[in-house]
């Protein structure tokens, strides 16, 4: 009897504790910081591979598990909040959240109903804009569509090559629109930072 009791307490306690956290938008901001540090931390040791299916079997699995208890806490804000609007936030934090949907790809319906919410958002200068592309992107990559916008890519041979892109001719035009800079500049700077042929 004493142990439930114990156990009883300790839930009501992590219910306490986690209405705090989401009444507080400065509490928020503060774990979206770690949650997205502890994403980066694990997705640092991944950076040389060339493709998700050569990372090792329990650097893939633990990237898995903190991919889900960020979503976790992630759909626990959104819960309370409709997202976690620059307006209302700050860039930082719309940022991080972005960031951990953009990683969520064990969750597709997840990212797609974000997406529309962006969709929305960052035509009202809620959300940014480049967001929104690479989110667009990744869904329609995770549901073996073209991207629109080239954002998406995957090291083969030591050079990144983007995934199919739709209507090639006018992408320049279409990552303008949403504040990106040309795909060349996008390949260079990509070439540039994990050091690519």
């Amino acid at each position: 009897m004493i142990k439930n009791a114990f156990v009883f307490s300790l839930l009501i306690l992590q219910l306490q504790a986690r209405k705090q956290f989401l009444n507080s938008k400065e509490q928020i901001k503060s774990q979206l910081q770690k949650m997205v540090e502890v994403d980066q931390e694990i997705r640092f040791k991944i950076t040389n591979s060339s493709t998700f299916e050569n990372i090792d079997k329990s650097v893939r699995l633990e990237l898995e598990k903190i991919s889900k208890e960020n979503i976790k806490y992630l759909k626990q804000i959104l819960n309370k909040y409709d997202w976690v609007t620059i307006s209302e936030f700050d860039k930082e934090a719309d940022h991080n959240a972005w960031l951990l949907v953009q990683h969520a790809d064990n969750d597709i319906e997840f990212q797609k109903r974000i997406l529309t919410k962006l969709e929305k958002f960052y035509l009202l200068k809620k959300t940014s804009s480049a967001n929104y592309a690479y989110l667009y992107d990744r869904v329609a990559i995770n549901e073996d569509k073209l991207q629109r916008y080239g954002t998406q890519g995957n090291i083969i041979n030591g050079k990144w090559a983007a995934y199919p892109i739709e209507d090639q001719d006018n992408l320049d035009l279409r990552r303008k629109s949403v504040e990106l800079s040309s795909f060349q500049e996008y390949l260079d700077a990509i070439k540039q930072n994990m050091k690519l042929n």
